[in-house]
C-alpha cells in the first residue's frame, strides 16, 4: 500500500482528486487504497479536515473538486452559467476546500490580529490562539469545530467502537463531541487513510555542540498521541524523559493523578481536538517566536527573546532618516513596489497598509500611536514598509517573506519602543515624537516636495533633529523586550506532556507545560514518522514548498569526496533525509553532515535513507524535470533501504520504494492549456510554488495550482508510475 504526504494546502486537493480519478485492474480508486496519511505543516489543515468530513451536505467531489482530464477546455469565466464548475477556473463548488484560502483571507496580518483579539476579548489562553484561529479558519465550515470564541471543546477517535470504549471508561465525556471517521459510502464518500499528524515538541535539552534546545518528532493519530520514538538523554520542561508511546489522542495534554496497571487517571483542562493536531503542526511561527531561528536555552529565559527584539530593534538604531525621507517620496511616485522586493509585487502599499491598520485597530495599538501625536497612521506604515524592504533588502526574517505581517510586527517593536521612551525619558523625548509628527504631517506635500525647496529644507530640519533625539533609543531596547516579548513568547501553542513510563514519577510534583511548533521545522514530509511502520513499504511524497528545482547555471552533479558539486538546488528537505547538508551556495553543491557540525543543527539527525542514494534522487529529478528544470511532471520512483533513526524511531534495513513528486512548474502542461489561459498562468507571480505565508488568492489561482498538481499524478504521461505504486 502507498502513503503520501502533502506539504501545501492549494496542492492537495488537486492531488486527492487524481488519485480519486486513477484506478488500479481491480477497478478500485488508488485514494481508497492508500494505508496511512502523512501531513506536516499547512498539509495538516487538509489532512485533519479530508480526514473527519462528515458534513452530509458536503461530498468528497464538492471537497476536492472533480479532474478534468482535457485541460484545454478550461475557461476563465463562464457568463451563461452552463459549464461545469470544475472547467470554471473563477469558481469553486460549495464546501470546496479551496475557499479557506480564497482572496478574503490574508494569512499572516490575519492571524496576528485575531491572536490578540481572542486573548484581549475572549479570555482564550495565549496558548491557544492559534489552536482556536485555525479551528475557526479551517475546520469550522466543514462542522468540525466546537467552542465557540473561546477554545476547542471537542475531541476525535476513529469508529463507534473506539469511541464507545472511550466512554465507557469516561462517562464524564458522554456530552462532549467526538469527531469519526466518516463511514464509507459509495458515490459520495470515499474510504480514509490513518491520518498522522506530524508536529514538533520543545525539549529542555541543549544540544552538546550547541547552545540550542533540541526538537523532538511528535505523532497524533486517531488512536494516540505523543513521542513514539525514545532518544536517549532528552528531557521535558518538567525534567523527565521523553518519549516511549504516545496517550489516547483525547487524554493528550493532561496530567496524571493516579497509576494502576495499564491505566493511568488524569487531570485535563480540556480535551485534545482537531483543531489542536493541525494548529501544533503548522504554527510554524512558534519556531521564530523563540529567538530568530535559535531556541533560547531555558523557557525563562528571556535572553532569546531579548535578541530577537534587539535584532529588530537594532535596525532603528541605524536609521538613516533621510532614507526614510526618500522611501517616503518613491512612495509617492510609485504605489507598488519594485520586482525583487520582499514585499509581493502584486499587492500595492496601500494594500498593505491598510490590512495593517486593520490588525492595529484590533490589538489597540493604533490608540497608542494617536495618544503620541502619530494621527496619519496610513503613512507611517506604509513609509515603515516602503523603508524596510529598501534599506534591509536581505532581511531573512519568516523565511524570507517581509509581508505585512512582518511589518506590522516591526511596527509593534518600534511602537512599544518609543512607548517606552516617552514614559521613561519624559521630556527630553517629547521632541522625538514631534519630529516624528511633522514628519508625517508633510506627506501630502511629498509629490511636490522635489519642485518645493522651501518645504524640503523644512523637512531636512525636521530629519536632522529626529537623528539626534534617536540617540537616546538603545537604551530602552530591554525595557520593550521585556515588556512585548513574553507576550508573543506566550502565543507558543502549549500542552501538558508526559510518558508511560515515568507516569508515576509525575504525581508528585508541580506539572509545567510544555511547548510545540510546527512539524515542518524538524523534518517536512512526514516521511520519518511514517517509516516507523513497518507494514508501510510504499511511499509517495509529494513535495511543494521553495525552492523549485532551481537551475543556478546547468552542470551535471559531480561527486568530489563527501560533496556533490552542481549549479542545481532542490528543496531544502530533501538532502538531510541522505545525511546531506542543504544546498551550499558558496560550494555550489551539497556536503555530508560530520560529526560535531553546528550548523543546521536542527535537520543534522534526520537521516533515513543511505548517502550514497543521495546522488541518485538529485540526478533524477534533475533528469525527470526536463529542459532548464521546467519542462516536465517532476516524478523519480527510488528503491531505498532504511538506516537507523534514533531521534525517529527508525529501524534500519528495511526496503521501500519512494515515489518523488515535486510540483514543479512544467511547461508540458501550460502548453495543453488554450491562449486565454495560458496568459493567466504567465500572469502569477511564481506559479505554482505559491507563498503559504501570504495566502491571499483568488480562484483562479488555486484552480491553476491545483490543476497542475493533478496532471503531475494522472497526466497520460504520469499515471501509470503511480498506478505502479499500487500494483507492486
Amino acid at each position: 500500500m502507498a502513503h503520501y504526504f502533502m506539504k501545501n494546502t492549494s496542492l492537495e486537493d488537486g492531488v486527492y482528486r487524481a488519485l480519486t480519478y486513477l484506478t488500479t485492474s481491480d477497478g478500485k480508486s488508488l485514494l481508497e487504497q492508500v494505508k496511512a496519511l502523512s501531513t506536516v505543516s499547512g498539509g495538516t489543515w487538509f489532512g485533519g479536515a479530508f480526514s473527519y468530513l462528515n458534513d452530509p451536505v458536503i461530498s468528497d467531489d464538492d471537497f476536492l473538486n472533480q479532474y478534468v482530464e482535457d485541460r484545454s477546455k478550461y475557461v476563465v469565466t463562464d457568463p451563461t452559467n452552463k459549464l461545469p464548475e470544475n472547467l470554471v477556473l473563477d469558481k469553486l463548488p460549495e464546501g470546496n476546500f479551496g475557499k479557506c484560502i480564497s482572496s478574503d483571507f490574508a494569512y499572516f496580518p490575519n492571524l496576528i490580529a485575531s491572536m490578540f483579539q481572542m486573548y484581549q476579548q475572549n479570555a482564550t489562553p495565549l496558548g491557544s490562539t492559534y489552536q482556536t484561529f485555525v479551528g475557526q479558519l479551517i475546520l469550522e465550515k466543514f462542522g468540525l469545530y466546537s467552542g465557540g470564541d473561546t477554545e476547542p471543546d471537542s475531541t476525535f477517535s476513529y469508529d463507534e467502537q473506539t469511541k464507545k470504549e472511550i466512554l465507557e471508561r469516561n462517562p464524564g465525556l458522554a456530552n462532549k463531541t467526538v469527531h469519526l471517521y466518516p463511514v464509507p459510502e459509495a458515490g459520495k464518500r470515499l474510504r480514509r487513510p490513518f491520518w498522522i499528524s506530524n508536529f514538533s515538541m520543545l525539549t529542555n535539552s541543549v544540544a552538546p555542540d550547541h547552545p540550542v534546545r533540541l526538537v523532538i518528532p511528535v505523532q497524533s493519530t486517531p488512536f494516540y498521541t505523543g513521542v513514539f520514538s525514545s532518544p536517549p538523554g532528552l528531557v521535558d520542561n518538567n525534567k523527565q524523559p521523553i518519549g516511549g508511546g504516545g496517550v489516547e489522542t483525547f487524554a493528550f495534554n493532561s496530567q496524571p493523578s493516579s497509576f494502576k496497571q495499564d491505566t493511568d487517571t488524569v487531570y485535563q483542562h480540556r480535551l485534545f481536538s482537531i483543531a489542536d493536531s493541525i494548529g501544533a503542526s503548522s504554527s510554524f511561527y512558534a519556531y521564530f517566536l523563540m529567538g530568530q531561528n535559535q531556541f533560547s536555552p531555558t523557557p525563562k529565559d528571556s535572553q532569546g527573546w531579548k535578541n530577537t527584539v534587539g535584532g529588530i530593534l537594532g535596525m532603528i538604531d541605524q536609521l538613516n532618516l533621510e532614507d526614510i525621507f526618500q522611501s517616503i517620496i518613491a512612495v509617492s511616485n510609485q504605489k507598488t513596489v519594485k520586482a525583487g522586493s520582499s514585499i509581493p509585487t502584486e499587492h500595492n502599499l496601500d494594500e498593505l497598509a491598510a490590512m495593517a491598520v486593520d490588525m492595529l485597530n484590533i490589538t489597540g495599538l493604533t490608540e497608542k500611536l494617536n495618544k503620541l501625536g502619530i494621527k496619519d497612521i496610513n503613512e507611517v506604515i506604509t513609509a515603515a514598509f516602503n523603508y524596510f524592504q529598501v534599506k534591509f533588502p536581505n532581511l531573512n526574517l519568516m523565511d524570507g517573506l517581509m509581508d505585512a505581517g512582518v511589518a506590522s510586527f516591526i511596527l509593534l517593536m518600534i511602537t512599544s519602543l518609543i512607548d517606552n521612551v516617552t514614559q521613561r525619558a519624559g521630556d527630553q523625548s517629547a521632541s522625538v515624537i514631534n519630529s516624528f509628527n511633522n514628519l508625517f504631517k508633510s506627506c501630502p506635500l511629498l509629490q511636490t516636495i522635489k519642485k518645493d525647496i522651501k518645504n524640503f529644507e523644512t523637512i531636512a530640519k525636521d530629519i536632522k533633529t529626529i537623528v539626534k533625539d534617536f540617540e537616546i533609543i538603545p537604551k530602552y531596547i530591554d525595557a520593550a523586550a521585556n515588556e512585548v516579548v513574553p507576550m508573543l513568547h506566550e502565543l507558543v501553542p502549549r500542552y501538558y506532556y508526559w510518558s508511560k513510563h515515568n507516569a508515576q514519577s509525575q504525581q508528585n510534583w508541580a506539572f509545567q507545560p510544555d511547548e510545540f511548533c510546527d512539524g515542518g521545522i524538524l523534518e517536512n514530509y512526514g516521511i520519518a514518522n511514517m517509516l516507523t511502520y513497518t507494514d508501510i513499504d510504499n511511499i509517495i511524497c509529494f513535495i511543494n514548498s521553495s525552492p523549485i528545482i532551481l537551475n543556478a547555471g546547468y552542470f551535471d552533479p559531480q561527486i568530489q569526496g563527501d560533496a556533490i558539486i552542481t549549479g542545481i538546488e532542490i528543496d531544502r528537505g530533501i538532502p538531510p533525509l541522505f545525511g546531506y547538508h542543504t544546498y551550499n551556495a558558496e560550494i555550489r553543491g551539497y556536503v555530508q553532515y560530520k560529526e560535531g557540525d553546528t550548523s543546521d543543527i536542527l535537520n543534522k539527525n534526520n537521516q533515513v535513507f543511505p548517502k550514497s542514494k543521495f546522488y541518485e534522487v538529485l540526478t533524477g529529478l534533475i533528469k525527470a524535470s526536463g529542459r532548464n528544470c521546467r519542462q516536465k511532471s517532476t516524478n523519480f520512483k527510488q528503491a531505498l533501504t532504511t538506516v537507523d533513526n534514533a531521534l525517529f524511531g527508525v529501524k534500519g534495513g528495511r526496503k521501500v520504494n519512494v515515489l518523488w513528486s515535486y510540483l514543479n512548474y512544467a511547461q508540458d502542461w501550460a502548453a495543453g492549456l488554450n491562449e486565454e489561459v495560458q496568459e493567466q498562468v504567465r500572469n502569477i507571480k511564481d506559479f505554482p510554488n505559491y507563498t503559504i505565508c501570504f495566502m491571499q488568492y483568488n480562484n483562479r489561482e488555486i484552480n491553476l495550482m491545483s490543476g497542475q498538481a493533478a496532471w503531475n499524478v494522472a497526466g497520460n504521461k504520469n499515471k501509470d508510475l503511480f498506478i505502479s505504486m499500487f500494483e507492486s
